[in-house]
């Protein structure tokens, strides 16, 4: 199955407090300084596709919830993490 992200949007991930990156049908570059996230939008991506948890220590500091919402053409996918003992 091939398809495109139009859109990225990421909550509570890492040191992603609350984020949202349009992507460029040509091309999208990540660009930034050491340790400012690039990293975490590629390892978000990660969970998201290849159905992995996030760990404790993966959560923004204070917060008890992690958003990951991938956007195509054709469909949106979220995925909602809580910490472990915590309900919705």
């Amino acid at each position: 199955m091939q398809f495109m992200i139009k859109t990225i949007k990421i909550t509570n991930f890492r040191s992603l407090k609350d984020i949202e990156i349009n992507i460029e049908e040509d091309l999208t570059v990540l660009v930034g300084e050491n340790d400012s996230g690039k990293t975490s939008i590629i390892d978000s991506l990660k969970i998201i596709f290849e159905n992995k948890e996030p760990e404790s220590d993966d959560f923004y500091w204070g917060t008890d919830e992690i958003n990951i919402e991938i956007e195509t053409k054709d469909f949106v996918l979220i995925k909602r993490f809580l910490k472990e003992g915590k309900f919705s």
